[in-house]
């Protein structure tokens, strides 16, 4: 039987479609690997800048939550000195106001307690009078009592009189010198003088009242001047507490605020954090999913290049075969012609044709 791959031209046709298929596959390959390259180069191009911008606009937003932070506790701390400092003002006024009324008050206090101090040592000196009139401040007070005692301006001519009248009737009786005469008037002076000494008694014992009456005035004015002080002491201590109690709000009202803010600003950068790594990851994983689809794309394209580069060498293979079965065919029946003819020329089945039609029949 004849070779399968005879027919020259055959062969040749299929070798050639081959060859260049495989060049047009390569060139395919080598476009599509520029062009994965130069698109992977582009994403690149476009990834790193979003990259950084992203990375450069959180970056900015921390410095501005910072910055608003630094800020916003500046301002609260000024805030706070004035308000402290406003605070301490009025309530220093406040203060001096109250020392200054109440000063007035215990100075007007202190003049009435002042003023009752000559009633009160006048009143004192006449019940101590009193107290030695009475004998109770021993002999020596007795005896200054007693020295201090003056006669009334009328005492003497009350004495003058009785006298006088004494004698007078005794002289009428015939009595005018005898010693009963001079013992009733002496007795009469002396009646006259424990009168007077008596009334003088009676009067000191006013001083008695005198002096309760003004120690006791005296008395409440110092009380009235005590109550004032403690009320000046009061309203002070509550004026003070109040002032501490109001600074004390202020600054805590402050460092509430101040922690608000702090609070609200962690919450934003941790926020912004993650909203930065959350866009950070989709852009990776957009940036991946592009790559994966670049490469599935690419190796798609070889795919098909490769492919039609077997549609193209195969029916190019199979029709150079064909073309060699053709002309190997062609020339079966050439020689298969010529055998007959000899087969013809040598007679019968026999001999040289039998021989012939033995080989190719």
């Amino acid at each position: 039987m004849a070779s399968t791959f005879s027919g020259k031209a055959g062969r040749t046709s299929a070798v050639w479609t081959e060859e260049k298929a495989q060049e047009m596959m390569y060139g395919l390959q080598d476009i599509y690997k520029d062009a994965d390259a130069q698109a992977r180069g582009e994403m690149q191009g476009y990834f790193d800048p979003s990259m950084q911008a992203l990375n450069d606009y959180y970056s900015q937003t921390r410095n501005d939550l910072n910055q608003g932070l630094s800020s916003a506790t500046d301002t609260l701390r000024q805030g706070e000195a004035s308000g402290v400092a406003s605070l301490q003002q009025g309530y220093g006024a406040g203060l001096d106001a109250l020392r200054q009324y109440y000063g007035q008050g215990a100075q007007t206090l202190q003049q009435g307690v002042d003023a009752f101090n000559p009633l009160v040592s006048k009143n004192m000196a006449g019940l101590d009078m009193y107290m030695n009139a009475l004998g109770l401040g021993g002999q020596a007070g007795t005896q200054a009592a007693q020295g201090a005692f003056q006669t009334g301006p009328g005492y003497q001519f009350a004495v003058d009189q009785a006298t006088g009248n004494a004698q007078r009737a005794a002289n009428r009786l015939g009595m005018a010198y005898s010693g009963n005469t001079v013992d009733a008037t002496a007795k009469l002076a002396n009646n006259l003088a424990n009168q007077e000494y008596g009334n003088w008694i009676k009067n000191l014992s006013g001083f008695q009242g005198g002096a309760q009456s003004a120690v006791s005035g005296q008395a409440g004015a110092l009380q009235n001047l005590a109550s004032l002080y403690q009320n000046q002491a009061n309203a002070t201590g509550t004026m003070q507490a109040n002032q501490g109690r109001d600074i004390s709000s202020l600054q805590s009202n402050t460092a509430q605020q101040i922690g608000n803010a702090q609070l609200g600003t962690g919450q934003a950068l941790g926020q912004a954090a993650a909203n930065q790594g959350s866009n950070v990851a989709q852009l990776n994983t957009n940036f991946g999913q592009s790559l994966a689809n670049l490469t599935m794309g690419t190796a798609q394209n070889n795919a098909g290049a490769l492919s039609a580069y077997y549609n193209t060498v195969i029916p190019a293979g199979q029709q150079g075969i064909m073309a060699g079965q053709q002309a190997a065919g062609n020339r079966m029946g050439a020689m298969m012609g010529g055998a007959s003819a000899l087969a013809s020329l040598f007679g019968g089945a026999g001999g040289f044709g039998g021989f012939v039609s033995s080989l190719f029949g």
